[in-house]
Order: C-alpha cells, then sequence, then structure tokens
C-alpha cells in the first residue's frame, strides 16, 4: 500500500492543485517524501501517536518494509515492520485512503470522523501497535 502514495499525491495534486508534489532536485517524485506529504496532509489523525514519537523514522520503516517485500532479500539490515505490524498498517493506511477517497469525492469530514476515531483508538489500542510505538 506504501507503493501508491506517489500516484495517490498527483490525484491529489489534480484535484487540489495547492496540494504541492514533494519532487526532489531532479522534479522526480520519491516515496518516502510522498508519504510524509500524504500524511501530514490527511493522516495527522491516524498516524498522530507515530508523528508524535519520531515522524522521519516511521517514514523510514514503511519504506523499508515496502522495499523488503518488493526486492525480497535486499535490504534486511533495516529496520522494517514485521508481519504483524503490517496488518495493523494495513489497517491504518486503509483508514487513510478512505479519508483520501472522501476528500475527493467532497464527503464532509464531519460525517465519517466519530467513526474513524474510534477505529483508529481500536488499532493503537491493540498489544501489537503499542510494542512497534514504543519502538519509534
Amino acid at each position: 500500500m506504501t507503493e501508491a502514495f506517489k500516484g495517490v499525491c498527483e490525484l491529489i495534486h489534480n484535484k487540489h492543485p495547492s496540494f504541492s508534489l514533494p519532487l526532489n532536485q531532479k522534479k522526480k517524485l520519491e516515496l518516502k517524501p510522498a508519504l510524509l506529504a500524504v500524511v501530514d496532509e490527511y493522516g495527522t489523525d491516524i498516524f498522530a501517536e507515530e508523528l508524535a514519537r519520531n515522524r522521519a523514522r516511521f517514514a523510514q520503516i514503511l519504506v523499508n518494509t515496502r522495499n523488503r517485500i518488493a526486492h525480497i532479500k535486499s535490504r534486511q539490515n533495516q529496520v522494517y515492520l514485521n508481519g504483524g505490524e503490517c496488518v495493523m498498517y494495513l489497517v491504518k493506511l486503509s483508514l487513510l485512503y478512505r479519508v483520501i477517497l472522501f476528500d475527493l469525492l467532497g464527503i464532509s469530514e464531519n460525517k465519517y470522523k466519530s467513526a474513524l476515531m474510534k477505529r483508529i483508538q481500536a488499532v493503537n489500542d491493540h498489544d501489537v501497535m503499542k510494542r512497534f510505538l514504543s519502538t519509534l
């Protein structure tokens, strides 16, 4: 799900030109800045714990996990999500994508905010998440 952040950035920018694409010096969109831009725009509630603890490390762990999955054995010396943590972040990323879609479709935040916050709390209360968050 993290691989989609570059495309999601472009979709958001097309709908909301004020959302600036985090392009590097070569005018390319890279995964980590794209991930952080989307999380900063739409995921501050969903990832509040992670952002408060160590924003850059959290983003790098997601990128490392994507690299480990995509390249099977490369980057094994990097910190990445384990199986249970991957499941928890699939849930959180799914929530983030819903929030983005709701915005792009023009659905008001007040229609889903309460349910969203309950789901976020339920995920954050899980033992797997508590252990992971303690390592950030």
